[in-house]
């Protein structure tokens, strides 16, 4: 037993001599004398300061020190030319083909590494072994085990080359040169100064191709099996880990990204895999620990000594496999992980830290501790987003793990300022995220990681417009209204309602001492408190938005209207606490509570109109809170409509009875607010913002349910709520809800009995509050005081929303007890639009609004009863009276002789004269119509009108350029700023209904050029109205009818913006864009080319519309400059030749670029300017004439510019012969002959010449 126990401290002895002597030899520091020294050098200042950015002061000073080495040269301008390249070319490989790794060529002769050749690997070897998507690595991992236990140092060389292979690189080492020292770091020296020559290429572990990526999985598999099944002795014999390490240490450190990037990959699994495995050994050592002391504590007489020796050896092997396997993870966490937590490449510390979290979760025993826990810390200050949200995944996963949140409170204490700092202000959004969700997981476990106003702060995030913020916070608020506000309010009404109750009473008549008797404690509904908290805590977190809407709105006072500023956050924000806060879904407890009067005041007097029941002190809400909380409830009727009130209900219905289910929820919903709502609007009646929330619900209602509750009554009751609300209020917005309801209900033909009445009802009303408003007033001239002006725009705006929905045009052609009808009235308030009253404004918006309604109502009357049988015969009537006079009505206000009407009153009246041209030149009016009466009423934009019109829209372009060269060369305020962008959207609009009438055909296309010119002088929004009106204007090219005119507008377009260039301030005009609308009609012109099967835009169009035209008006312009003495006006339009040069490859036949050189040709002679075209400043010409030939040269002819006569001869190149058109060439053979003039090429029958679809290879 001795004899046997001195062998096995001898074995572990050697076993610890050689672990010793071989991690001597692991460090990184024996690369610094290698051939790219240079590169290392410059890299180590840079790795510095990456280490002095991301770490804490106390980093350890080795760690610091050997980090030199840990960094990739970063490559030159030429490596990334070549990268780029080798990047492009591996797009273009055939899927399939195997995965390419790098070549290497060794410079000198090498005794230690050699060449792997792929036709000797015949898949015997263990890289392709582990490439095979089918294979059982388990097989795999086993037979090299026993190899292993046969031939120790080979199997340790295929392990040591298997990972040199796996890294990309077709090297090995050699048999004798395993055996010996230093043998790492030599061979890697040799083989890193090869690989570093090369351009940076894809590798294995980082490439996206199939095969790769089985070689990943398989290869980290593979270590991973490796270890567990060496677990029990393999491992600890002295030799296996410690090559191991030896190697991937080295490759771990080298500077070569594949070598460095693959070895950490696997070293970091072999760790997890020895994580296990220590976790596991410690766990069995605590055992047989515990079964030792037990054992050895019983009486003498009691032990068993055989058991007890058994005990202490199992104790003592356990604890050195214990120690041993410590020093395992020790030296690969120092030697790898401690280097690559600070790697150049982001990638590389993302593995590193998801690895330690990993090891933490495998063997907390050992890893969660401060000294390792830190480095979550250090990276939380990473300049990559993707290692901080990694850092803070780790954290959070780490401390879902009960058993480590009281190891962890010494780390969250110290990082937590830098956590709270991400949460809020961190500037990726992502990053916020992750802390956001942090904070809230520490929070919710009771942990004080933030103060009162970091909470607060904290909880504000749920009013944000980015849902992922709103997802990752929304945990954090349920459990800051729980704690902070509802527990504490149900605590303090509990704490009142147990007051100390006196009795008084006494026996025999005698006064006797009071007694005192506990009060019966009331039943606190939670419920209301939670609604109450929800609506305090919107109420208080809404502050920022409060201030945002008071400044903008410029009032000093807090008023109803600042909740408008925060509503759509608020519904955000319900949406996003819906599936947190059950409450929430909880709509007939919250309207039970809103329909309780709230109204302090009202209470205390006992006088309360309303029929709502009071409520108690500690429920009572505040005005502010209950109009929030009814906005709350709004949003949750909203999103429980669409999405159910249960969130089991969703997931459980099938797809297919979904809408079924969601229909069944609206009636339940429906039927529940038809008892609720007659109380809510008689509570709120007084109040808009209430108002305006209160109208919003009813089209969320199905209104069947009064039919089928027989509630006809109450729908009757609703409907004139609704009335003395659209008659009562002069807010248009709360008008505008009206109007949708009134809209909404008039489609349930099932309640048409009353609604008509009512609607009726309604509309004499309206109307008459216009004739009472106008009676005895001047339209014509009269200057109206406030309070007309205010009667007449109210019942305007109320007629106005009336006619969206509903035909009034009978009521307006009454006249009673005036001399005028109202639509008289309504013209003449029209008409007053040119006097430019900025308070009348809405008036005129309104009654132009009225007056073209009118003719559109009967227009779509016309359209159900064509033949004029029935209704569309008396609506024929009326266009036949009223549509002259409206279309003179808003042709006036455009045109506006002697007058300046306000700008956007005259854009509106722009637009609606664009829609009654397009309404009554459709085909509904024209003259091959069967029926006459409908051919009398059509019209349509005379060419006067357009003129009249084109001057309109060049006037307003004009004064936006002003406007916007102002506003460049002077500082403007936030007033003027705000006033441009006022004038900005209605010149957008403006030219949007221009647009439209150039699409419709109401303005003769010619007229697009007037926009078209200024491409890129009037701002984005205009450049986009542009480029749609080229593209659907392109589309008519295909069309030998209208190419010519669509060409012809394509030019006149160019021309225009290149003489606009003139205007700039320079000696040499920018021409950029007009060469940017150029491409823009080219690539408009060839898209369209492209959509068809043949080529059948017409070349002769192209050749003579755009080319010939074009060259003409250069040439004009040039000799007209010339004579003038302007040279810069000269050169400017000789430039004018790269436009041409434009659209230089849309001409597609030899003749027609014949053609294009000879009248090039013709024009420099008859123009005298033969002299000058040699000179500088002829560039651009010059750059045409050649393109042109390298077009011919490219069909197989050849353009000598040196000889004009003389142009086209057939190159004896009988490779080209193939390239051009067969049957055009053998024209060109029989007209020519061996030479060609242009004159004579001119002379050709163009339209003849045949083209075929054969292909170009």
């Amino acid at each position: 037993m001795t004899k046997s126990k001195t062998s096995s401290s001898k074995q572990t002895e050697h076993h610890e001599s050689i672990r010793r002597s071989l991690r001597s030899k692991t460090v990184p520091q024996l690369f610094l004398h290698q051939t790219q020294q240079a590169i290392a050098a410059s890299r180590r200042q840079e790795m510095s300061d990456n280490e002095n950015d991301e770490l804490d002061s106390d980093t350890e000073s080795d760690s610091d020190h050997s980090s030199s080495s840990d960094s990739e040269p970063a490559p030159s301008n030429k490596r990334k030319q070549q990268q780029q390249q080798q990047q492009q070319q591996k797009k273009k490989q055939i899927r399939g083909r195997k995965p390419m790794v790098a070549k290497v060529a060794l410079s000198t002769a090498s005794q230690l590494l050699s060449q792997i050749a792929e036709e000797e690997d015949q898949g015997t070897s263990l890289y392709s072994r582990v490439t095979n998507q089918n294979v059982d690595v388990d097989d795999i991992v086993s037979l090299w085990v026993a190899q292993y236990g046969a031939q120790q140092e080979e199997a340790l060389r295929e392990l040591v080359n298997f990972i040199i292979r796996s890294c990309g690189c077709m090297m090995e080492v050699t048999a004798d040169a395993f055996k010996g020292e230093e043998i790492a770091v030599n061979a890697m020296q040799e083989l890193q100064a090869e690989l570093v020559k090369l351009p940076n290429h894809d590798y294995p572990i980082s490439s996206k191709s199939k095969g790769f990526k089985v070689l990943k999985e398989n290869l980290l598999e593979f270590f991973q099996t490796l270890i567990d099944q060496s677990q029990h002795e393999i491992i600890y014999d002295g030799t296996l880990i410690e090559t191991l390490q030896n190697w991937l240490t080295t490759m771990s450190s080298s500077v070569y990204r594949p070598f460095r990037h693959t070895a950490t990959l696997i070293a970091f699994k072999i760790t997890s895999a020895l994580s296990a495995i220590a976790e596991k050994v410690s766990d069995e050592f605590n055992i047989a620990s515990r079964q030792l002391k037990t054992e050895t504590r019983k009486a003498d007489r009691a032990k068993n000594a055989t058991k007890l020796k058994q005990l202490r050896q199992r104790a003592d092997r356990l604890e050195k496999r214990r120690k041993h396997l410590e020093e395992y993870l020790h030296d690969f966490f120092e030697s790898v992980f401690v280097h690559r937590s600070r790697d150049v490449e982001s990638v590389i510390r993302n593995e590193a830290l998801k690895e330690l979290c990993v090891w933490m979760q495998l063997c907390p025993s050992y890893f969660v501790d401060n000294k390792y826990l830190r480095y979550f810390g250090w990276a939380l200050n990473d300049l990559q987003a993707s290692v901080r949200i990694e850092a803070l995944k780790s954290i959070a996963k780490l401390y879902k793990i009960e058993e480590n949140v009281s190891k962890l409170h010494s780390f969250i204490g110290r990082f937590k300022a830098r956590i709270e700092e991400m949460a809020l202000y961190d500037v990726d959004k992502s990053v916020s995220v992750q802390a956001i969700g942090l904070c809230s997981d520490l929070h919710i476990h009771n942990y004080e990681l933030l103060g009162d106003q970091e909470q607060n702060q904290l909880a504000d995030l749920i009013l944000t417009l980015n849902g992922r913020v709103r997802k990752s916070v929304a945990p954090f608020v349920k459990h800051f209204i729980k704690n902070s506000l509802v527990e504490p309010a149900v605590a303090q009404i509990n704490a009142s309602s147990h007051p100390m109750a006196i009795d008084a009473s006494h026996e025999g008549g005698r006064r006797g001492r009071a007694q005192k008797a506990p009060a019966q404690p009331i039943t606190v509904n939670k419920t209301w408190v939670t609604f109450k908290c929800l609506a305090a805590f919107f109420l208080d977190h809404s502050e920022r938005l409060r201030q945002e809407t008071e400044a903008r709105d410029k009032k000093e006072e807090p008023s109803d209207d600042i909740f408008c500023g925060f509503y759509s956050c608020l519904f955000l924000a319900v949406g996003t606490l819906w599936e947190h806060i059950p409450e929430l879904r909880d709509y007939k407890s919250m309207s039970d509570y809103l329909c309780h009067d709230h109204s302090s005041a009202q209470q205390s007097k006992g006088t309360s109109t309303t029929t709502a029941v009071a409520i108690e002190d500690c429920y009572r809400l505040t005005y502010e809170e209950e109009t929030v909380l009814l906005s709350i409830f709004l949003n949750c009727i909203g999103i429980g409509i669409k999405n159910g009130f249960e969130k089991s209900q969703i997931k459980e219905k099938k797809k297919e009875n979904e809408d079924e289910f969601l229909e069944e929820v609206r009636n339940e919903v429906s039927r529940h607010l038809v008892h609720v709502l007659p109380t809510l609007f008689i509570m709120y009646s007084d109040s808009y913002p209430r108002m305006n929330l209160l109208t919003s619900i009813p089209p969320l209602m199905n209104m069947s349910v009064y039919v089928e509750l027989r509630m006809t009554k109450e729908y009757e009751e609703l409907l004139h709520h609704l009335v003395k609300v659209f008659l009562g209020t002069t807010e248009e917005e709360l008008l505008g809800r009206c109007r949708n309801v009134f809209s909404y209900i008039s489609e349930a033909t099932y309640l048409d009995d009353i609604n008509k009445v009512v609607l009726a009802d309604l509309q004499e009303k309206v109307v008459g509050q216009v004739r009472d408003a106008c009676r005895g007033k001047d339209l014509d001239t009269a200057k109206l005081d406030e309070e007309d002006i205010h009667a007449i725009t109210v019942s305007m705006l109320r007629l106005d929303k009336l006619s969206e929905f509903l035909d009034v045009s009978d009521a307006l052609d009454e006249t009673k007890d005036l001399d005028i009808d109202v639509f008289g009235l309504v013209g003449l308030i029209a008409e007053r639009s040119v006097y430019s009253y900025i308070k009348e404004k809405k008036m005129y918006l309104s009654s132009m609004a009225i007056l073209f309604r009118y003719v559109a109502w009967q227009a779509e009357i016309i359209m159900g009863d064509p033949l004029l049988e029935g209704p569309g015969k008396k609506a024929a009537e009326k266009l036949s009276k009223r549509s002259d006079t409206v279309q003179q009505k808003f042709y006036d206000i455009v045109i506006s002789n002697g007058t300046i009407p306000l700008f956007e009153v005259q854009c509106v009246a722009f637009g609606t004269l664009v829609d009654i041209y397009w309404l009554f030149s459709s085909e509904l009016f024209t003259f091959e119509s069967n029926v006459d009466k409908l051919a009398e009423l059509f019209f349509e934009c005379t060419p006067n009108s357009q003129v009249q019109c084109i001057k309109f829209i060049k006037h307003e372009i004009l004064s936006r350029k002003s406007v916007m060269k102002t506003i460049r060369e002077t500082e403007q305020t936030e007033e003027s700023l705000a006033e441009d962008d006022a004038y900005k959207r209605n010149f957008v609009l403006l030219m949007t209904r221009f647009v439209r009438g150039l699409l419709h055909q109401i303005f003769a296309s010619v007229y697009g050029a007037v926009l078209t010119r200024h491409y890129g002088l009037l701002g984005p929004e205009i450049d986009e109205l542009i480029k749609t009106l080229i593209d659907v204007t392109a589309t008519h090219i295909l069309d030998p009818q209208s190419v010519n005119l669509v060409i012809m507008h394509h030019l006149k377009g160019i021309q225009r913006s290149f003489e606009l260039a003139l205007d700039e301030p320079h000696s040499l005009p920018s021409i950029d864009n007009p060469m940017k609308l150029a491409r823009l009609q080219r690539d408009a012109m060839s898209v369209t080319d492209d959509k068809t099967t043949l080529k059948s835009v017409p070349p002769q169009a192209l050749c003579d519309g755009l080319h010939l035209k074009g060259i003409d008006y250069a040439l004009k312009k040039i000799v007209e400059y010339k004579e003038a003495d302007n040279e810069p006006a000269m050169v400017h339009f000789i430039r004018f030749f790269k436009i041409l040069s434009v659209f230089g490859k849309l001409l597609t036949r030899n003749s027609d670029i014949a053609k294009v050189l000879k009248h090039l040709e013709d024009g420099i002679q008859s123009h005298g300017l033969a002299d000058y075209v040699g000179e500088k400043n002829w560039d651009a010409y010059n750059g045409y004439v050649k393109m042109l030939g390298d077009m011919l040269k490219k069909n197989g002819f050849r353009y000598d510019s040196s000889k004009l006569t003389e142009v086209a001869t057939p190159r004896n190149d009988t490779t080209m012969q193939d390239d051009i058109d067969e049957e055009e060439d053998a024209l060109l053979a029989s007209t020519l002959g061996a030479k060609r003039t242009i004159g004579q090429l001119q002379g050709m029958d163009i339209d003849a010449v045949a083209t075929t679809s054969k292909k170009r290879h």
